[in-house]
Order: structure tokens, then C-alpha cells, then sequence
């Protein structure tokens, strides 16, 4: 189940939209599984998603915003009039959510170890299996 307000929803649109197309794109420049063996291209796409998630939230809620003048008190308040929010967070607030996610995403494909068979996947992967070879 999909929790949103307002234009919440884009989130989830821009998130599973560069996800899909980076999966495309890795499959085609670098073979038909490569998407499920690294991780990168994934944490790539959460970059771009936590790009596009932080502008389009900051421009939402800078529709919404709009200044009154206080009867009582003569002062000017400023009023948000949308509260566009994807699991129950501000649309923005995605995106360092979404870069925080990415840089764990891409620091256990780089310190992961290959598989039985498999090239290393990292230079710092090749290292470690180098350093348990000369042991």
C-alpha cells in the first residue's frame, strides 16, 4: 500500500521510474544480468531519483505558499495551503532519505566479495580477495 498526499505520488513515480530505466540500460550496455548482480546502477538511480524527488517536492511546495496579513496583530504570515507528502513525509524530504539509502546501496556492492567463479566486482572486492590469496 502506497501512503500519499497531494502530488505525493510523483515519489514513487520518479523512484520507480529511474530504477526501471537504469535496470534497462545496464541489461542492454552490459548483459542480460547484470542488473541483478550489482547493485551500482541501483544506487545510481536513487541519486538521480533523490535529485528529481528534492527539486520537484521544492518546487511544490513553493506553489503552495502564499503570505496574509493578520487582522489582530497587523503582521504577515505566511500560509502553505498543500501538505504533498509520500509516506507521510514532505515530498523533499525524499531526497536525502533517497541518497542516504543510495551510499549504503553502493557501499556493500563495493565491499562485497565475488562469488564462487565470479571476476571481483569492485577494486576494493579485488583487493580484499588479493589479501586473502597471499595469506
Amino acid at each position: 500500500m502506497i501512503i500519499y498526499k497531494g502530488f505525493g505520488f510523483l515519489n514513487f513515480v520518479i523512484i520507480f521510474g529511474s530504477s526501471f530505466a537504469f535496470n534497462l540500460a545496464s541489461n542492454a550496455w552490459w548483459g542480460e544480468e547484470y542488473w541483478k548482480a550489482h547493485k551500482w546502477p541501483f544506487a545510481v538511480s536513487l541519486f538521480l531519483s533523490a535529485v528529481l524527488c528534492w527539486f520537484v517536492g521544492r518546487a511544490v511546495e513553493k506553489r503552495a505558499v502564499r503570505t496574509e496579513t493578520d487582522k489582530l496583530t497587523g503582521e504577515e504570515v505566511v500560509v502553505s495551503e498543500r501538505h504533498d507528502s509520500f509516506f507521510f513525509l514532505p515530498m523533499s524530504w525524499w531526497g536525502p532519505i533517497l541518497v542516504v539509502i543510495g551510499a549504503v546501496v553502493l557501499v556493500i556492492d563495493l565491499t562485497k566479495a565475488p562469488e564462487q567463479g565470479e571476476r571481483a566486482a569492485s577494486p576494493v572486492a579485488e583487493r580484499a580477495e588479493s589479501s586473502k590469496a597471499g595469506r
